[in-house]
């Protein structure tokens, strides 16, 4: 019976792992617009405020009034 060496394992040759880069993002210049928000309301749903508008899914205006039961819910305009 014979024995022999295993055979070396093969080389592989590594490839340099670059660094990820970790700059700062550019500075900001012009002042932070404040977004107009309007609020979406379905309507028939519960409102807080009589007198609030809002705009309904189809782009119609909707006002806060007081519906059934004398409770506050949002009705087309």
């Amino acid at each position: 019976m014979t024995t022999s060496e295993p055979a070396p394992a093969p080389t592989r040759e590594e490839t340099p792992v670059e660094a990820p880069t970790t700059e700062a993002p550019p500075a900001r210049t012009e002042a932070p617009v404040s977004p107009t928000f309007q609020e979406l309301a379905l309507p028939g749903s519960p409102c807080d405020a009589e007198g609030a508008t809002a705009s309904g899914i189809g782009g119609n205006q909707l006002v806060c009034a007081p519906g059934a039961g004398g409770r506050l819910r949002w009705r087309h305009t």
